[in-house]
């Protein structure tokens, strides 16, 4: 078994962001959008404003309240397109609201979660510069290790916003996958199949 370690791959990416973003003189903004007031989301959010800031990327932070109507966020996002660089909506969204239609007004080149039907369209094609944030995260983590899953029979466990794009990620380097989710019978038995 070898142990990966995660903040040394993290630490290496922001190393390498933050020294691009200054040996070409960048000025980047990310735009971030809250609905509601889901705690996780908004340390999420959090999160991502500090490792901005730490490699050099501004942040700007849009906060709508839990009963805001889509049409508001919708024409906040149109505004966002034409000025900032990247757009994130944190998930997940207030019941009332389609999220699939809000994601979707984000531009494919500032779509940084690649959540767009643009971005997960393009995976089936192997073409990832837009691949869903997580989803992206295991590769790199798999391939800064030297871990090739070409033929390897590997157990995914969920189908929702990362597991459905990493399934199509893993599928790409040829990998013999199956998807499990919280109505599989005896998770136990397929993941000990998997390599």
């Amino acid at each position: 078994m070898k142990l990966i370690n995660g903040n040394e791959i993290l630490n290496n990416i922001k190393d390498e962001v933050r020294n691009i973003i200054k040996d070409k003189s960048l000025k980047l903004t990310l735009a971030t959008i809250l609905i509601g007031n889901d705690e996780a989301s908004k340390l999420y959010i959090n999160l991502k404003e500090k490792v901005c800031k730490d490699v050099g990327i501004n942040v700007e932070k849009i906060e709508f309240s839990e009963n805001s109507k889509e049409q508001e966020i919708i024409e906040k996002i149109k505004e966002l397109n034409k000025r900032v660089n990247g757009i994130l909506v944190q998930l997940p969204l207030p019941s009332h609201l389609n999220k699939e239609k809000i994601l979707n007004v984000i531009d494919y080149e500032k779509d940084v979660d690649g959540l767009t039907s643009i971005s997960l369209g393009k995976l089936l094609n192997k073409d990832e510069k837009n691949a869903p944030c997580t989803a992206k995260a295991v590769i790199h983590i798999l391939e800064e290790n030297n871990i090739n899953i070409k033929g390897k029979n590997v157990v995914l466990i969920g189908h929702g916003n990362v597991g459905k794009p990493l399934a199509i990620m893993l599928l790409n380097r040829d990998a013999t996958l199956e998807i499990c989710n919280e109505y599989t019978k005896d998770l136990k038995n397929h993941t000990l199949k998997a390599d």
